[in-house]
Formats: structure tokens, C-alpha cells, sequence
């Protein structure tokens, strides 16, 4: 399925209009009409994909059902078929270790549902806790709150990092359900952190004998999912690391996916992917979302409210979207295609840049999550902020917010940085579709962090996989000039190794004024780009910002898509 709402029976009159409103969201969204189950303690709605296919449910004679969003691959199968031999097992959460894939699962019978996910809990499912509802949609929730108030925080850290972090969203109120929890609607409700162990034992043997058995157990899951979709494989090719695994992991099993590149004719993604395919006689389909117009297929604020609806409130890159992006989206998942996504990749890579030595929650959040305090009004401390950020660090941490070792720090980049950026992109592909993040998957995860932290410098780990998997495309060069037969060139790894020993306040000072530089441009505001509800929204923003000072497009676009949610939902203030 696409999506869902799952309400409590606490109040049969709120609990009509919380139906209608919520129902009324996913509609407008252009999602199917749902299927709706009731129980004793409970309501649920849940959705087809919009672009249509199997409902991904089953149901057995004793009344016990299961649903899922996202995609799943349990025994070889998925879709409905995995649900009925899940359905078959006497309790189908005791199965999630031996199911691949990001997705939220519903168990439900006569009394109560069951919210279980994978153990990456990527996919988006919020909750708000006082009414004792949840949804795969922000908005739809948001839609069904007596009032609305914003967090600074998180409408902070959604400007400067295109995401917000943790659990907590821009409203007071509602809250993606956390890492390592399960939710239960019977007569109460209940959500329940299971315990958790993060990282595993570190590994022992050869960067080679380790590359080797991290491209078996890729190649085994790949299997499983291509088997399962009859090929029907698509991947967008870049000049990096990650897509290019993939590719060499296909080719390695005999799968030829469809393949995608995105950008102008002239980016190093686009040369080098082009190059690819033609000298191994592959087809590719460029498509440059910066020439693609739809103008004249659809009124713009038409278009803009789609958008909206279709990201479910705040995307990375904004709202202002031509209509390229939504059309590649369907495009990636046209005949029922399986969607290879690339991210999570960096989890064979040291991608904080930290010299191997014990870090705190501050100081990582100082490094990697920095702020251009300028754009900002008269009450944000910068170290406030950091130190918020670091509490939901040290939240995903074995440790908690102690300082911890470099290794267990690693942690932070699946469970935390992972979590909060693709997490969006899940979500939104799977309304649509059927895709997965075979880096992303927990055993992958799990043997990724068992790795010695030298091995993943420079990128030499990730190469190696490469040109095990497939010794003729690791001899193509990558965006980064050079190619995957041997490890990085001296040069660049020194240059890597020196920007890894700066410390946190020489980065931090690098991105004061970073979004205020440069030769102002038309702001998206001032275009009359959704008039109606930026109104009320930008009076709202210019209390904690400044956006009038903003010359940095991607800035621009979060705060244009920030207002606009702030004005669409009526917000009174901020918390």
C-alpha cells in the first residue's frame, strides 16, 4: 500500500472528523480510496499506491490482516504474497529479522493493530501521541490538530540541513515514532521501545577478505529482490561510489536495470554515466530536470499545491518544482518496477571525516550540522542549538551522549543522518511505488559498521567492492577523477586526510555568512509563488529569520516551502 491513518476510539465525534479531515488530505493527494478496517479500540485507512498495483495486504480466516508500506521481501517474495506467509507464522514481529527492505507493517485483528517496522525505522511514520493516532502523513495529522503551534528548532535545523532530526517535526505535537519503537491501538495505546544494540563487534581479517564478503551478502539480497520483480529493475547512474556498486552488483547477477542520469549535458554525472553505458552497451535515459517545464500543462499554483501534497509538506529541495521531479518519480517506477536508491551508500565510507579518536554528541553535531548564524534573528544561540542537535544524537547512540568512541560514532550515520534524510525520499517514492536502499538494509548496516574504521578511509573499501563486483565498470572514471581499479591517488587522499584534522569551531566559522553571500536574486516569495498561504506564513518565519538577506537559492526554496506549510496549516506561533 501507499500510505495510512490509524485512529483511536476515544471519542466517536472527534474520531468521525479526524476520519473525514485525514481521508479528505490523502485524496486531495491523489492517492486511491482506501480500504477501512475497524476494531474494537480502533479505525484504519489505508491506501493503494497512487500509481496503482497490488494493495499489499492480506487477511486470514481468523480475521487477522496484515499491511504494509514501504517495500518488503520476506522468503523470496514480496507484495501480498510475503504477507500471507508472514500471516501463516504465529507472530509475524518474531519474523522481522529475516525480512529485507524499509518498511512500516501493520498486524491487526478484531481488538488492536501493531505498528512494526524495520529496524532502520526510516520510513516516516508519525504519531500524535495525546489523541493516539498515526499516519504515514504529516500533513494529514497536522490537518486534524485543534491548534497548531511551530518548533524553532526544528524549523531551524529543516532551513540549514533541508530535514529536521530525531523524532520531533516543525509542529508541537506530533513526532515521527522513534528508532527501535512499535506502537499498539487496542482499548489503550502503547508504544514501546524494544532494546537495541546498535553496533556490532568489530570484524576481523583483510580489507580484500572483507570486501569479499560484503559483495556476497549484497549480491545474495539483490538476488532476492530482482528475483522477486522479475528483473524489472531501475537505478539512476552517477559519477560516484554508490550507484556504481550497484551497477556492478547487477551486471554481477545478470540483471540489466533500466537505467536513469539526471543533470545538464554538461555535469560530470552525465558525462560519466553516458560514457558507461555506451562503452558496455548499455541504454540510458538522461533527462535534465532543469530544461523540463510544465507551465504549459498546469497552472502554477496548481502545481505548486501538488507538489506539496505530493512531498507531504517540506522537501529538501523545496516546492518550486517544475514538475521534473514528480515526472522522474513516476518514471522510475513505470510497469512495477523495483527502484534501486543508491543511499546509504557512505556507510562503507568514513563520511563524518573524523580522525579515529573518541568524539562527543557536541562536537559531531558542531561539525557536520552547521549553521550560518546571520540569516538568523536577534534570540538564536548557536549553542543552544548544537547542544539540542547533540541530545538527539546521543539518543541513537549505545552510549548515549557520553563521548564515545570513534567507532561507536559511526552509529550516527545510518541510525541518525540516514534516518532523518532518506527517510523523506522513502516515504515519498513509496506512495508512489516499490523501492529500496539495498545499503540501507539492516544485515548490510550491521556489517558495515563492523568494519575497521581504516579500511573505509578515502573511499578504498567501497572501490574495492566495486571492481570485485565487476572488474570492467570499476575501469571507468568517476566524478571525482579517478577510477575504481586501485585506491584514492595520493593527492586526493592527503587532501581528505588534512580536511579531516581541522577542528570543529575552524568548520563551524567556514559557514557564517554562507547564505547571505553573494548577488541577490528574485526570492520565491516575491514572485508571488503560492501568495495565498506565504502571507501569514513569511510574518510568521521573519520572527526567527531573516529571509530577506538569504541569497542562496537552496535557502531561499526551505524557507519559501517553510512558509508556505506555516500558512497552508494556519499556524498561531512558535514554541
Amino acid at each position: 500500500m501507499g500510505g495510512f491513518f490509524l485512529l483511536h476510539k476515544r471519542d466517536p465525534v472527534a474520531l468521525d472528523t479526524a476520519s473525514r479531515t485525514m481521508d479528505g488530505h490523502f485524496r486531495a493527494a491523489g492517492f486511491p480510496p482506501a480500504t477501512v478496517r475497524e476494531g474494537v479500540g480502533y479505525r484504519l485507512f489505508h491506501y493503494p499506491k497512487i500509481l496503482g498495483g497490488p494493495t499489499q495486504h492480506a487477511v486470514g480466516p481468523d480475521g487477522r490482516f496484515l499491511a504494509c508500506v514501504g517495500s518488503l521481501l520476506y522468503a523470496g517474495e514480496t507484495g501480498t504474497a510475503a504477507l500471507q506467509r508472514l500471516l501463516a507464522c504465529p507472530d509475524p514481529a518474531a519474523e522481522l529479522p529475516r525480512c529485507q527492505g524499509q518498511f512500516a507493517l501493520l498486524a491487526g485483528d478484531t481488538r488492536s493493530v501493531r505498528i512494526l517496522r524495520d529496524r532502520s525505522a526510516a520510513l516516516e511514520v508519525f504519531h500524535d501521541e495525546v489523541r493516539g493516532a498515526f499516519s504515514t502523513s504529516f500533513l494529514a495529522l497536522a490537518r486534524a490538530l485543534p491548534q497548531r503551534l511551530a518548533r524553532r528548532q526544528e524549523a531551524y535545523e529543516y532551513v540549514f540541513h533541508g530535514t529536521t532530526l530525531g523524532d520531533d517535526t516543525v509542529l508541537e505535537g506530533i513526532r515521527r515514532l522513534g528508532l527501535g519503537a512499535e506502537a499498539m491501538v487496542a482499548e489503550e495505546v502503547r508504544i514501546a521501545r524494544t532494546s537495541r544494540r546498535l553496533l556490532p563487534p568489530e570484524a576481523a581479517g583483510t580489507a580484500e577478505e572483507l570486501a569479499h564478503d560484503g559483495v556476497e551478502q549484497l549480491t545474495t539480497n539483490l538476488l532476492g529482490w530482482c528475483g522477486a520483480f522479475g528483473g524489472r529493475i531501475t537505478l539512476a547512474l552517477s559519477g560516484g561510489y554508490d550507484t556504481r556498486l550497484l551497477l556492478a552488483l547487477c551486471r554481477r547477477i545478470g540483471v540489466q536495470p533500466r537505467l536513469f542520469v539526471y543533470g545538464p549535458e554538461s555535469s560530470a554525472d552525465v558525462r560519466i554515466a553516458k560514457a558507461i553505458a555506451r562503452t558496455e552497451g548499455m541504454e540510458i535515459d538522461h533527462f535534465d530536470k532543469g530544461t523540463w517545464c510544465a507551465e504549459a500543462l498546469e497552472e502554477p499554483a496548481a502545481r505548486l499545491a501538488r507538489t506539496y501534497h505530493e512531498v507531504d509538506g517540506l522537501m529538501y529541495y523545496g516546492i518550486l518544482d517544475s514538475g521534473a521531479e514528480a515526472l522522474a518519480r513516476r518514471r522510475r517506477h513505470e510497469g512495477g518496477a523495483l527502484n534501486l536508491h543508491g543511499g546509504a551508500g557512505e556507510v562503507f565510507r568514513n563520511f563524518f571525516g573524523l580522525p579515529e579518536r573518541p568524539v562527543t554528541a557536541v562536537s559531531l553535531a558542531r561539525v557536520f550540522y552547521r549553521v550560518d548564524s546571520t540569516i538568523c534573528t536577534a534570540g538564536f544561540s548557536e549553542a543552544e542549538y548544537a547542544a539540542r542537535i547533540a541530545g538527539k544524537i546521543g539518543e541513537a547512540w549505545d552510549e548515549g551522549a557520553r563521548p564515545a568512541s570513534r567507532r561507536a560514532a559511526e552509529a550516527t550515520y545510518p541510525y541518525f543522518r540516514c534516518r532523518a534524510w532518506f527517510g523523506k525520499d522513502l516515504s515519498v517514492n513509496a506512495a508512489f511505488g516499490h523501492g529500496v536502499l539495498p545499503f540501507y538494509d539492516p544485515a548490510i548496516v550491521d556489517f558495515a559498521l563492523s568494519l575497521p574504521l581504516r579500511h573505509k578511509e578515502f573511499g578504498n573499501f567501497e572501490a574495492r567492492m566495486i571492481r570485485l563486483a565487476d572488474p570492467a565498470i570499476a575501469v571507468h572514471r568517476s566524478a571525482y577523477g579517478f577510477d575504481f581499479t586501485r585506491d584514492t591517488p595520493f593527492p586526493n587522499a592527503f587532501r581528505s586526510w588534512v580536511l579531516q584534522r581541522r577542528p570543529s569551531w575552524l568548520r563551524q566559522r567556514g559557514s557564517r555568512g554562507r547564505l547571505s553571500r553573494g548577488t541577490p536574486g528574485p526570492a520565491p516569495w516575491q514572485n508571488g509563488a503560492g501568495a495565498d498561504p506565504l502571507r501569514h506564513g513569511l510574518d510568521l518565519v521573519r520572527r526567527i529569520l531573516r529571509p530577506d538577506v538569504v541569497n542562496d537559492p537552496t535557502a531561499q526554496a526551505r524557507i519559501h516551502n517553510l512558509a508556505y506549510l506555516l500558512g497552508d496549516l494556519g499556524v498561531e506561533g512558535w514554541r
